[in-house]
């Protein structure tokens, strides 16, 4: 196996010319003087090699269920023509291989959390690599000192996944940021008879602030939590809207347009696992250009794509739908455990396509969406924002306690939504074994008052109900769940991607930029880099944050 260089000269300078820039600005023009390439290693590897590895990959990656299939084509003769198509498509790397490459193949398997994976064929990995090298001169001298370091010590594969310090040590009341509890009227007034179970229990959420646009920078900046008016910075004919209407407005490329949803890629586990365990993999693997990952990038993968997986329903197919989508709504609970016999009603429902879990769809594949938002410049944070991961949701779902890296806005636009959400500095008091993160159909007032004396909770949190036209800004690290009862509800949401060792706010240590391995900040800003870069010039995508949502 090729083993990795230390960092020399040959890195690509910024040749700034007009429209481009080098210090973290976006990238407009093409690497320039590429070293020529030597003569490459024998590949694929000699045939009695080759079959151990391809039993290898069989054993760690694939589903017992499918690796009969999987011999079969091997023993058929199918992978041996994949390898050598895969062969002609993109060459390996070599001894002389610039250091931005061999970064960048690095980079492609970097994995944002534990449930994130980069779906890593030859075209799609070959595609980010070169994607990659586009953007790496328009990096900042520092960032790209740093990422190679990392090369050249020989650690740059250990830098590929989250490592977070420990959250900040709050208590509940602390955390609260000293806003009060909401009184039992106003909250009658917001979610009526829904208030009935606070008022049992004596306990009340806290009283979120009402803010202005130019506001929502300061409470990231404090891990607070609050409300804004979302007609300010939307167009008004988004509310309202429906699926058939996105359809209509994209109906040149809608059949193209996957609407993602399920909870595995490519809807099996089959196909799921192995995608996944690949990015895991590979650094135990010998690194990005090992035989092991070479045959499971230009072989494996695109066979299980070609035939193991299934493909997300497109908008033309979903719009379809809609036209039968149940019209009750689904009783999920706002506050308490969700019962099994809502989970029969909603696949009863679900089997015959009237109705649609949790869906997501990537705005820059809604592109007459897109071109009217710039939420990064409404809130002033422009200068301070690399990328923005902009998300249309759609469906009914009981949702489930989580945080996500980004400073975040969420946006109603059709049906109402409840909101249970917690100020990012509290999120300490709800991991661990017995934390709210890592229980999935557990309701929030059975939890916070577990073992608690009357009118007290573990933790405090906010309940906002949106309905078109409101947002709530929810901080990076902030613990939330999103309960929609109706089916043809459709939400808008932004996470703020910060430019390099931007929106690190020491006013708000949950925040996940705070908290992250500064090493592994160089290598995740590279690949949103590369993967906005990926999509604008090839349209591929290869990055998932979940299985639903795509970075591109």
């Amino acid at each position: 196996m090729l083993a990795l260089l230390p960092a020399g000269e040959c890195v690509l300078q910024c040749n700034k010319g007009a429209g481009e820039t080098c210090d973290g600005g976006h990238f407009s023009g093409r690497a320039q003087g590429k070293p020529k390439r030597a003569p490459e290693k024998p590949w694929p590897p000699a045939a009695a090699i080759r079959t151990e590895l391809l039993k290898n990959l069989s054993d760690e990656l694939i589903a017992p269920g499918i690796r009969a299939k999987w011999m079969a084509a091997v023993e058929s003769g199918e992978v041996e023509r994949r390898m050598i198509a895969s062969r002609a498509k993109y060459p390996l790397p070599t001894e002389q291989s610039s250091v931005e490459e061999r970064i960048c193949m690095h980079v492609a398997f970097y994995r944002e959390n534990f449930a994130g994976f980069n779906v890593l064929t030859d075209e799609r990995f070959s595609g980010f690599v070169a994607a990659c090298t586009e953007v790496y001169p328009s990096l900042s001298r520092e960032h790209r000192k740093q990422l190679e370091k990392l090369l050249a010590d020989g650690v740059l594969h250990t830098k590929l996944y989250e490592v977070y310090e420990p959250w900040p040590e709050k208590t509940p009341e602390s955390c609260s940021g000293g806003l009060p509890n909401k009184i039992f009227r106003d909250l009658m007034d917001e979610v009526g008879i829904d208030a009935g179970p606070y008022n049992k229990l004596g306990v009340r959420p806290l009283e979120e602030r009402t803010v202005k646009i130019s506001e929502i920078r300061d409470a990231f900046t404090r891990g607070e939590v609050v409300r804004f008016n979302a007609a300010k910075i939307l167009p008004s004919w988004l509310f309202g809207i429906n699926i058939n209407k996105l359809k209509e407005m994209h109906a040149d490329i809608a059949d193209k347009i996957p609407v993602n949803q399920g909870i595995f890629y490519g809807y099996y586990l089959r196909c799921h696992q192995a995608i996944s365990e690949l990015t895991t993999k590979m650094p135990s693997w010998g690194g990005p250009h090992s035989d092991l990952v070479q045959l499971a990038s230009r072989t494996l993968i695109p066979w299980l794509l070609d035939g193991q997986c299934g493909d997300f329903p497109s908008l033309t197919e979903v719009a379809e739908w809609e036209k039968k989508f149940h019209k009750e709504v689904f009783l999920w609970p706002y506050t308490s455990d969700v019962p099994q016999a809502n989970w029969d009603e909603f696949y009863s429902y679900r089997a015959k396509n009237q109705t649609i879990p949790s869906s997501e769809i990537n705005l820059r594949r809604l592109p007459n969406i897109a071109k009217h938002l710039n939420f990064a410049q409404d809130l002033g944070i422009e200068d301070e924002v690399l990328h923005r991961h902009e998300f249309l949701w759609l469906g009914s779902t009981p949702g489930g306690h989580h945080y996500d890296p980004n400073d975040n806005i969420l946006m109603q636009l059709t049906g109402i939504i409840d909101v249970i959400v917690f100020n990012s500095n509290c999120s300490g008091l709800l991991d661990g074994p017995d934390g709210l993160i890592t229980l999935l159909d557990d309701g929030i007032l059975p939890w916070a008052t577990k073992d608690m004396a009357a009118g007290k909770v573990r933790v405090p949190w906010f309940h906002l109900r949106l309905h078109p036209g409101e947002g709530v800004a929810i901080p990076s690290g902030s613990v939330h769940r999103i309960i929609s009862r109706d089916t043809a509800r459709i939400g808008l949401n932004a996470f703020f991607e910060p430019r390099f060792r931007q929106m690190e706010w020491p006013g708000a240590p949950g925040n996940i930029f705070v908290r992250n391995d500064k090493d592994v900040l160089a290598t995740r800003s590279l690949w949103v880099k590369s993967l906005g870069r990926l999509w604008d010039t090839r349209r591929l995508s290869l990055g998932f944050h979940t299985v639903r949502m795509e970075v591109i």
